[in-house]
């Protein structure tokens, strides 16, 4: 069989200057984020997104699309220790 390698999608970026979040700009019929993780699961096994910045705006628009979402802590808007937390 065809082995997959996990893929990991790095959305944890604040967008202070684009002032929303950028994970969530539409491209097509979908997020931008939604689209990665659609790309992404057709050669990766789990996809992983990582959270940050409107972490909480992410994981509404995413719903679940059986991706393991994980969430950084930030301190002062700057990234720390990552922290798993399984949305689906």
């Amino acid at each position: 069989g065809v082995v997959k390698l996990p893929g990991i999608i790095l959305a944890a970026g604040s967008s202070t200057r684009m002032g929303r979040p950028k994970a969530l700009l539409p491209l097509g019929d979908a997020t931008f984020v939604a689209r990665l993780i659609q790309t992404f699961s057709s050669v990766c096994e789990p996809v992983i997104v990582v959270l940050g910045g409107d972490a909480e705006a992410v994981r509404t628009a995413l719903g679940c699309f059986g991706a393991l979402i994980r969430s950084l802590l930030f301190v002062h808007g700057v990234p720390s220790t990552a922290v798993a937390t399984k949305i689906c």
